[in-house]
């Protein structure tokens, strides 16, 4: 025997079972798309990195109940961020209404 320990991580694909309408294309999901535009709206606290990771499945998990038939509106995800990082953070809520504006 050699002792060793083997872990898998599982999770939910979102690319392949969510696509975002509201463009001329649908286009996949991306959860590290939200991570990003979430990271750089929490660059002024110093857990910017795990914040905007936990926020992201937050969000991923409550935009995956809301999904029509798996669509998902690129507003309602700006909406969902939205109202998201107000709770948790009123000046990264406001870094990304400036840059999300009229989505």
């Amino acid at each position: 025997m050699c002792d060793v320990v083997v872990t898998t991580l599982e999770g939910i694909d979102y690319r392949r079972s969510l696509v975002v309408t509201g463009s001329k294309k649908p286009t996949p999901y991306e959860r590290d798309r939200l991570f990003l535009s979430l990271y750089k709206s929490l660059q002024h606290r110093s857990t910017s990195l795990t914040d905007a990771g936990a926020l992201a499945d937050a969000i991923t998990a409550k935009l995956a109940v809301q999904a029509k038939s798996g669509a998902l509106q690129k507003s309602q995800i700006v909406r969902a961020v939205q109202v998201a990082l107000t709770r948790f953070d009123k000046l990264a809520a406001a870094h990304y209404a400036a840059l999300h504006k009229g989505a």
